[in-house]
């Protein structure tokens, strides 16, 4: 009996033998939940990319979707590019970045000069795509 209740002093109220405690503020276990949502969130982050015959979509989960009209694409080509950071990126070189990991991306000219970079894990299969389609 003597045993539980040091090992429920220790853990919970923090007055039994020893100074280990589970008991911490609460902005320790915010801060820990958001740590962990943000991991679990870039493991499992995907940015779709569909491209038809009349369009191209991007949409990465819940957070944005956007598209354009492939009549509108004058040059595409697949770069390697240094790290931009995640998500929705502005970058001098490259405009507006769409990326979710990676190096590797198929970067789009619009007509009116508007740049387009679109992360891929297949960039080989994606360029194949956008030159079967301008074509």
């Amino acid at each position: 009996m003597n045993t539980a209740y040091n090992l429920y002093g220790n853990l919970v109220t923090d007055s039994g033998i020893g100074s280990f405690s589970i008991i911490m503020p609460i902005s320790y276990w915010i801060g820990a939940l958001i740590y962990v949502f943000i991991l679990l969130f870039m493991l499992f982050s995907k940015l779709t990319v569909i491209i038809t015959d009349r369009e191209i979509n991007i949409r990465h989960l819940l957070f944005f979707k956007k598209s354009f009209a492939v009549s509108d694409v004058v040059t595409s080509k697949i770069v390697a590019y240094y790290f931009l950071g995640y998500g929705i990126r502005m970058s001098p070189k490259y405009g507006t970045v769409y990326n979710v990991k990676g190096n590797k991306g198929l970067a789009i000219t619009l007509k009116k000069g508007k740049k387009i970079l679109i992360g891929t894990q297949k960039p080989t299969a994606l360029l194949l795509v956008m030159e079967q389609i301008l074509d």
